[in-house]
């Protein structure tokens, strides 16, 4: 798929995503099936964010540890499993290994 981005924005997702130990490829991938289990965007779109409130599933974690728990997952995302693989990694990994359907 080819798609085109301000420069400023891809340098920006690409500098947050590398801090979260994920390619660009892998963080859209993510978004999308994470729409097709939602049946829509994962996240409140509205006029005004200020009235907008996302209660996550699960308290967010920090940083630090997210990046560890990527990085134990994984190991390194530079490897050579497909987007797929590394989705299905997190969410057994999320779901401690009991059956979820996306």
């Amino acid at each position: 798929m080819n798609f085109r981005i301000d420069s400023d924005v891809k340098r920006e997702a690409d500098e947050l995503f590398d801090h979260l130990g994920l390619s660009l490829s892998a963080a859209i991938t993510i978004f999308i099936k994470r729409s097709i289990a939602y049946r829509g965007l994962p996240f409140a779109v509205c006029e005004d964010d200020s009235h907008a409130v996302y209660v996550p599933a699960h308290p967010r974690p920090s940083a630090d540890v997210r990046r560890k728990a990527l990085r134990a997952l994984a190991g390194s995302w530079k490897d050579k499993r497909s987007a797929k693989e590394i989705v299905d990694d997190i969410e057994r990994h999320r779901t401690r290994g009991r059956k979820v359907e996306l």
